[in-house]
């Protein structure tokens, strides 16, 4: 089987438009040429690729398997051909951390300080998700390392533990939920009026299926961007929230607020590395994942039904 970069690529164009004349006068080449190349690929592969007809062409199974792999295999080779401008730039690479919300605002601040201090010639193009996106992106190979809250669906990538943390309940010091005691379920505070990040954070999605499941809605006062903002307005006594027990312990300091217990099993919040596979990390990346992980011994787990993912 031998076929190359330029072979894939044509390939992929012409899957993309279903017009190999099309394909060709954007590539460019010669329709001659690109109908060649096509034709010779499939002979190389050993199979017929892509059904033609007078309305273009359309991929048959081993042309939607051959697509798949096609596509995988011109990001891998984006990625190097982009570490490698870095490198001679003076780079040791660049590292695609991708995360939920929660480490990025509690956990990864003061980790990410060190490790760059340690490793100036290093990049890290991080970027914020929901937990199920990031699994998404790091099975598909377009991060390196990605930290995801809850019990998720991971395929199969290895996972590993990072952090541990818990929703709680915030609310202003003296409001008359507290009443019903230290530890509170959730079906309580579906009668208040909630304070919350945006509709498209992990956390809100999260906490919004959960009510659905009670046959519930959230009544959502307010929607702001941060857990710094949610506290203040919480502070004010315009509602209350439930946010993860590390940003309120570090908000209270600040702010006038009560915090309570959720009793909810889904409160639990085991934040997990995941990649897709240890041994084929770059070797900044590695480097960055045994500065993420805890000090004490790490194991891979197998991956997880789907759950709560915040």
């Amino acid at each position: 089987m031998r076929f190359d970069i330029v072979d894939l690529r044509l390939f992929v164009a012409v899957a993309s438009s279903g017009n190999l004349t099309k394909a060709a006068e954007g590539f460019p080449i010669a329709l001659a040429a690109a109908s060649a190349r096509v034709k010779a690929l499939e002979e190389s592969v050993g199979a017929r690729l892509l059904e033609r007809s007078s309305r273009g062409v359309s991929l048959t199974p081993a042309g939607e398997l051959f697509l798949g792999r096609a596509v995988a295999i011109l990001k891998e080779t984006a990625a190097l051909r982009e570490d490698l401008t870095h490198l001679r730039r003076g780079m040791s690479g660049v590292i695609r951390l991708q995360a939920n919300t929660n480490a990025i605002n509690e956990f990864l601040p003061s980790l990410l300080a060190g490790f760059l201090a340690l490793y100036p010639q290093v990049d890290i193009e991080m970027s914020e998700h929901t937990s199920q996106e990031i699994v998404n992106s790091v099975d598909s190979g377009d991060g390196d390392l990605g930290i995801i809250a809850g019990q998720v669906s991971t395929r199969g990538l290895e996972v590993y533990p990072f952090r541990h943390d818990r929703l709680v309940v915030i609310t202003p010091q003296n409001h008359k939920i507290a009443a019903r005691g230290e530890r509170l379920r959730f079906y309580q505070l579906l009668d208040y009026e909630f304070i919350g990040l945006g509709e498209r954070a992990s956390i809100q999605v999260w906490l919004t299926k959960q009510a659905l499941l009670l046959g519930q809605n959230m009544r959502m006062r307010i929607q702001v961007g941060s857990f710094d903002a949610v506290t203040r307005m919480v502070e004010a006594g315009v509602g209350i929230s439930i946010i993860p027990q590390s940003s309120a312990l570090r908000l209270q300091k600040n702010t006038a607020i009560r915090i309570l217990s959720l009793d909810e099993e889904w409160a639990d919040r085991s934040l997990k590395i995941v990649m897709r596979r240890l041994a084929t990390l770059t070797p900044h990346a590695r480097k960055l994942f045994e500065y993420l992980r805890p000090s004490e011994d790490v194991t891979s787990e197998s991956p997880s039904p789907q759950g709560p993912a915040a």
